[in-house]
């Protein structure tokens, strides 16, 4: 059995078992990544070539495709015409539950809003520092922390020049880089936020929910698998700076609705999202085969 994972790597293993009818093949579409949000000539004939193969690809026998949510399965069924008995949903990569322990929010302002992800265009970047200094205007008590890398070789990068022009002389924001545990940043955090155009399940706002948080989110394929709105997320449409605004201001001045939100999103990834129930699922699917 050959796991492949992400379009690159589906490609390849498509194209090297093409005359091996024996070798077994799950082709993980953990999201279907930032080409397919592209919109440069260039991008979209890659696009356009790389959905030829995955549309003969996928018709190989022995082939399992995983996807981690209900719009990329309609995507893959109904755009790769790839039939619905191939396709399994495993709702992410998994979290370990027991290294990411529930903590409670801390009771100190400023109210911290937290990013964790790399930092390119396709995250939503521009569109959160934008609200973010809106919202900062009529609450002076929060805090906004952008953590990850840059990523240069991304179609669509956040420059370091952007960033440092952009947040330069303002202490209401702070970059933080890379860090080692994660836990740290969602123990002194109030919120989780993450405004991507598309995602498979993202890893960040799973590490958010099992610590607890309340999260504000884009509604879009993914996300909207781990931030329900008004359950566990106020979920927010792309590019709406306003409605965005409002929801950053909103959470940040309803402690009662975070600690409600913050145990729902506990609950939520234990239901399916725990790293051995993902492990489980793929060993399970494996066995499918024999």
């Amino acid at each position: 059995i050959i796991h492949a994972v992400s379009v690159q790597s589906i490609v390849l293993a498509l194209l090297s078992t093409l005359f091996n009818k024996k070798i077994k093949l799950i082709a993980a579409l953990t999201g279907l990544g930032s080409l397919f949000l592209a919109k440069s000539i260039k991008d979209k004939v890659i696009k356009f070539l790389l959905m030829i193969v995955l549309v003969i690809g996928l018709k190989k026998k022995n082939l399992k495709v995983i996807v981690q949510n209900k719009d990329d399965e309609k995507f893959v069924n109904k755009n790769l015409f790839c039939s619905k008995s191939k396709i399994a949903i495993i709702r992410g990569s998994g979290v370990n539950i027991d290294f990411h322990k529930f903590q409670s929010e801390p009771s100190y302002p400023p109210i911290i809003i937290s990013y964790v992800g790399r930092l390119i265009k396709d995250k939503g970047i521009e569109q959160l520092i934008e609200a973010f200094k809106l919202a900062f205007k009529s609450n002076k008590k929060i805090k906004l922390l952008l953590v990850g890398s840059f990523d240069s070789k991304n179609p669509r990068p956040i420059s370091k020049n952007f960033l440092e022009n952009t947040i330069k002389n303002d202490n209401s924001i702070e970059y933080i880089g890379e860090v080692k545990d994660v836990r740290e940043i969602w123990r002194i955090s109030h919120i989780a936020i993450l405004l991507s155009k598309r995602e498979g399940l993202p890893k960040s706002l799973l590490e958010a929910a099992a610590a607890g948080r309340a999260i504000i989110s884009s509604d879009v394929p993914g996300s909207r698998e781990i931030a329900v709105n008004s359950i566990n997320a106020e979920t927010v449409q792309l590019d709406d700076i306003n409605g965005l605004t409002k929801a950053i201001l909103y959470l940040a001045k309803n402690h009662k609705v975070r600690k409600n939100y913050g145990l729902k999103s506990r609950k939520l990834v234990e239901s399916d999202m725990s790293e051995d129930q993902v492990i489980m699922k793929t060993l399970s699917l494996y066995k499918s085969f024999h």
